[in-house]
């Protein structure tokens, strides 16, 4: 189904990004687990994620990189 031009303007909705950093301005009452604030829920959950990339490669004498591609 093709979108009207305008749905991305006009989308009120609160996007992972923005949510992500701002989600204590723009949907404060978006919670998420036992009442958790949604910002801080995917802030958290983001280090969480880091602590595991940690684990997995912190033993290692080094770590030249690697690339994350986010789907929009």
């Amino acid at each position: 189904m093709p979108q009207h031009p305008l749905s991305a303007v006009t989308d009120v909705r609160p996007s992972y990004r923005t949510c992500f950093w701002a989600g204590d301005t723009f949907a404060p009452k978006l919670r998420v687990r036992d009442g958790v604030p949604i910002q801080r829920f995917l802030q958290d959950t983001f280090l969480d994620m880091w602590e595991v990339v940690v684990r997995a490669v912190g033993d290692l004498d080094g770590v030249l990189g690697f690339e994350v591609r986010l789907s929009n």
